[in-house]
């Protein structure tokens, strides 16, 4: 018996259509980008490393060096990205004064880390490094834990408008994976052990830095305007002139020394009563975190009065003073805020979010337990079988763990 006309006919449309959903298959299959792997722990070789120190921003002449060493999928360099490092690009970086250093160091238990760090390399093969880095960071919760990271790196790549033929390339080749491996050998060798971690003139500063980047900006500005008193810098950079008519006014001094030398000693003092709350002899509310807080609010008085004076005696604004009055009522409220969080002297956590009695060497008001590493940066107090496998590390100022 033939078949009819219109089962004839239903036979070819499906087969028309299989095999159009076949060739739209095979279309993407060949379009869609390959798959993305960046290996660890690979060959370093000689182009990796000549004439790369890293991702630098700022003036070639700038006296002083930061050099920064962070992971993409930590969440303290993140904090430090979006809060901190746009007043320090503003302050620091684009008035000449520091040069920046980016340098990667991803952590073993991130494991889209590496990925990011070659999408921003990626990014940087077209000169879009800093704007991809910007990106990455700001954007760090929708990838994170990602399956699809590489889907979502290649999305931030068209936004910062990359040429996507040429960044899949670069990304499916890793050829940037020794350049990266070559960072984290160099940030290892230099004693870094989390991030981020801050290498200042020979002197590694681990954490997102708080307050203390606040701090080491204020000595900064003291120290710039001190330099021109000396006449060591010939003009200011400052766009309305107030500057100069402020530093050479009779007001520039009290009690006859230099304000501007009163701001590199208060700012240096400042940053060594920090280092001091650092240490696990000074746990709690100690002696050094109070007069943290005190000298920072003298300092807020202080500011108010030279403040005044460039408003109703000098008459003129010196945004460098402006600045240095904004960082240092910053760090005041940020020093109050440690103080109250800090734990009773006494009295320590538990597992089960109970206080217990402090044993010695228990770690100092900046310090927490954690699950999230997995190797300690620092040597942990003994601790009975009811507490969880953990590390010490810094309170959400970084993330810590094995870099192999």
């Amino acid at each position: 018996m033939a078949a009819s006309p219109s089962g004839v006919n239903r036979f070819y449309l499906a087969l028309g259509a299989a095999a159009l959903i076949g060739v739209a298959l095979l279309i993407y299959q060949v379009k869609a980008p390959k798959a993305v792997s960046i290996p660890a722990n690979v060959a370093i070789l000689a182009a990796d490393t000549a004439g790369f120190r890293g991702y630098l921003l700022g003036s070639d002449s700038a006296k002083v060096e930061i050099a920064e060493y962070a992971d993409y999928q930590c969440p303290a360099c993140q904090l430090f990205e979006s809060v901190q490092f746009p007043s320090v690009r503003q302050q620091l970086i684009e008035t000449g004064l520091v040069r920046w250093r980016y340098r990667d160091f991803p952590l073993v238990q991130h494991r889209n880390s590496r990925l990011a760090a070659h999408a921003a390399a990626c990014g940087g093969d077209q000169g879009r490094f800093w704007e991809l880095h910007t990106l990455l960071y700001e954007r760090q919760p929708e990838w994170s834990e990602s399956g699809n990271a590489a889907g979502r790196f290649r999305d931030y790549a068209r936004t910062v408008g990359l040429d996507l033929a040429k960044y899949d390339d670069c990304m499916t080749s890793a050829k940037f994976a020794g350049r990266i491996q070559a960072s984290l050998n160099e940030g290892t060798q230099v004693g870094v052990g989390s991030t981020p971690t801050f290498l200042i003139g020979g002197r590694l500063y681990p954490g997102a830095l708080s307050s203390d980047s606040l701090r080491l900006a204020g000595l900064f500005v003291s120290l710039y305007l001190y330099l021109f008193k000396l006449g060591l810098i010939g003009t200011l950079a400052c766009g309305t002139g107030g500057c100069e008519t402020v530093q050479l006014s009779p007001q520039s001094r009290f009690l006859g020394v230099d304000v501007a030398l009163i701001g590199v000693v208060g700012y240096a003092l400042l940053l060594v009563l920090a280092m001091l709350t650092l240490q696990p002899r000074f746990a709690g509310p100690s002696l050094p975190s109070r007069l943290l807080a005190f000298g920072a609010g003298l300092a807020v008085l202080f500011a108010a009065y030279l403040t005044s004076l460039e408003l109703f005696v000098i008459h003129a604004i010196c945004r460098w003073c402006v600045t240095s009055a904004a960082l240092i009522t910053v760090i005041f409220l940020l020093s109050l805020r440690d103080l109250r969080r800090a734990p009773s002297a006494g009295r320590r956590p538990s597992a089960s979010g109970r206080t217990a009695p402090r044993s010695r060497g228990w770690p100092s008001r900046r310090w927490a337990w954690s699950t999230e590493t997995s190797a300690p940066v620092r040597s942990t107090p003994s601790r009975s079988a009811s507490f969880p496998s953990t590390t010490c590390r810094p309170r959400r100022r970084t993330c810590s763990g094995s870099s192999r």
